[in-house]
C-alpha cells in the first residue's frame, strides 16, 4: 500500500506541474471518454441511463443526482454491493465507533446528509492508495525531514482516512467530534501536531482555547474541511493561529479542490471535471465602494455538473452537485491555471429567497457584518420565502438589529413580509455540520 501511495504521490506532483491549458484540457477529454467507456461496461444503471446517447459527446449526457444514486445504488456501484448492505455497516460503525468494517474489500461510509438525504460512499483499496497519494501532495506543501504530526477532527472516521498514516515519518491522529471538549484539548496538548485538520466549527472552538491558554499548540498549517468557511470565520482563524487557513473541499462525490500553496481553493482538474451551470439569480453586481449594498465585486454563482475522473467503484459522471460556488477569474498568483473556487456558497437549499431577489451565504455574510449592533454568532433560517427568523448570540438590543436588518433588506430591494430576531441560537449536536443559513429548500 506505501508503494502504490507513493506512486500516486509523485504522479499528483507531476500532474500539478505539467498539466496546464490545452494539455489538461486533452488530458480531461481522453480520461473522461475513458471512463464513460469502463463504466458503461460496468454500472447497469449507468447502461441504462445511457441508452440511445452518443457516449463520446460525454460532456452531454443526461445528468443525475443523489436521488437516482440512492434509488439504485446496488446497480450503480460496480462492486455488486446491496444499499442496505452498506447502510447496516456504515451506521453500525457510526453507533460503535468503530470503522475498520468493509465490503467487498471496500470501504463505505455516510455522508453528513446537509442537503436533506444522507449519501453512501464506496470507496476500493487501490482508490484509497490514490486518494492518500494526493492529498499528501497536495496539502503538504513543504518537506519537514523532522516529521509531521496531523490532528483531524471529523464526524466519523474511515479508513479512507486513515489510509494516510505513513509511517514514522507521518503520525495521524484521529480526534472524534463527540468527544468531551476537555478531553480534546487535553490530547491535542499531548499529541503537539504541527497540523490541524478540522470543521470550521471545532477551529473556532481550538481558537478560544488558544486564547483562554487552555489550548498550548504551536501548528504550522490549520486546514479546514467538512463545513463551509465563511469569509468572516477565516479572517478570525487566521488572527487566532497566526496563519493563512487552507482548505479541503470534499464531498460523497469525490475529491472535489484543495489550496494551493498561496492559500486558493483549486478544483483538482486532474480528478474531475467540473461543468458549470449559473445560478438564476446569482449574477448581480454593484458598484465597487458603494457602502449601501452588501455586493461589492461581481457575484456570479454557479452549481457544478461533476465526472470524476478514477473512481470506479462508485463512478460519478455528469453528477449534478446541490452545491452553490463562485469561481475566480484569471490565473492564480502559484501559476497553476487550474480554476479557483473563491467562494463557497452552501447548498442550493441554503438561499435565501424574497420578493425581488435571493440572498446568497456571502451576500449574509456581508450584510451581518455591516451590523452597528454587536452580537457574537447568528443563524438565519428561512420556512417559505419572504419570511426570515435570524437568531443571534450575545445581542443586548435585538430591536436595534432588527431595524437595521430590515432597511438592509430594503435598501437591496428585498421585501421580507415576516422578520423574526431572536436571542439564542438552539444548541446543535456535534455530529452535524453548521450551517448558519437555512434556506426554504
Amino acid at each position: 500500500m506505501i508503494l502504490h501511495t507513493l506512486r500516486h504521490f509523485v504522479g499528483a506532483k507531476l500532474r500539478w506541474q505539467l498539466l496546464q491549458g490545452e494539455r489538461l484540457e486533452e488530458y480531461q477529454d481522453v480520461s473522461a471518454q475513458r471512463m464513460v467507456q469502463w463504466v458503461a461496461q460496468h454500472s447497469p444503471f449507468y447502461r441504462r441511463h445511457w441508452e440511445g446517447h452518443d457516449l463520446r459527446d460525454w460532456k452531454k449526457l443526461p445528468p443525475i443526482g443523489k436521488a437516482e444514486m440512492m434509488a439504485h445504488f446496488a446497480e450503480f456501484n460496480t462492486l455488486g454491493i446491496g444499499k442496505e448492505q452498506a447502510l447496516e455497516t456504515a451506521r453500525r460503525a457510526e453507533s460503535e465507533r468503530d470503522f475498520n468494517p468493509t465490503l467487498a474489500g471496500a470501504t463505505v461510509g455516510l455522508s453528513s446528509g446537509t442537503s436533506g438525504q444522507r449519501g453512501l460512499f464506496v470507496v476500493s483499496p487501490q482508490e484509497q492508495a490514490a486518494w492518500s497519494g494526493v492529498i499528501l501532495s497536495r496539502l503538504l506543501h513543504r518537506f519537514d525531514p523532522g516529521g509531521e504530526r496531523v490532528a483531524f477532527f471529523l464526524r466519523a472516521n474511515s479508513n479512507l482516512y486513515e489510509s494516510v498514516r505513513q509511517g514514522r515519518w507521518l503520525q495521524f491522529k484521529y480526534l472524534d467530534l463527540l468527544l468531551p471538549r476537555a478531553e480534546i484539548l487535553d490530547r491535542l496538548n499531548r499529541f503537539q501536531p504541527t497540523i490541524v485538520v478540522a470543521p470550521p466549527s471545532m477551529l473556532g472552538s481550538l481558537a478560544k482555547a488558544l486564547h483562554t491558554r487552555e489550548l498550548r499548540i504551536q501548528p504550522r498549517q490549520v486546514v479546514s474541511v467538512a463545513e463551509v468557511l465563511e469569509a468572516q470565520d477565516q479572517r478570525r482563524l487566521e488572527a487566532a493561529f497566526q496563519l493563512p487557513v487552507h482548505q479541503v473541499y470534499q464531498a460523497t462525490e469525490g475529491l472535489l479542490a484543495i489550496s494551493c500553496s498561496r492559500g486558493h481553493l483549486h478544483i483538482q482538474e486532474d480528478l474531475v471535471v467540473m461543468q458549470m451551470e449559473e445560478v438564476e439569480g446569482g449574477g448581480r453586481q454593484a458598484s465597487k465602494g458603494d457602502p449601501s449594498t452588501p455586493f461589492p465585486l461581481s457575484s456570479r454563482r454557479f452549481t457544478p455538473i461533476i465526472t470524476d475522473l478514477w473512481r470506479r467503484a462508485q463512478p460519478i459522471v455528469r453528477y449534478r452537485l446541490g452545491d452553490v460556488l463562485r469561481v475566480r477569474v484569471g490565473r492564480c498568483e502559484c501559476g497553476s491555471s487550474w480554476r479557483v473556487i473563491e467562494g463557497h456558497e452552501g447548498r442550493m437549499g441554503d438561499i435565501l429567497r424574497f420578493e425581488g431577489g435571493s440572498l446568497f451565504l456571502s451576500d449574509v455574510g456581508y450584510v451581518m457584518e455591516q451590523s452597528p449592533v454587536v452580537f457574537e454568532d447568528y443563524r438565519l433560517e428561512q420556512d417559505a420565502p419572504g419570511q426570515l427568523r435570524v437568531m443571534v448570540d450575545g445581542c443586548d438590543d435585538l430591536p436595534g438589529l432588527r431595524g437595521y436588518l430590515e432597511q438592509a433588506l430594503a435598501g437591496l430591494g428585498l421585501r421580507a413580509e415576516g422578520l423574526e430576531v431572536l436571542p439564542g441560537i438552539p444548541e446543535q449536536p456535534a455530529n452535524l455540520k453548521r450551517r448558519r443559513v437555512r434556506g426554504p429548500g
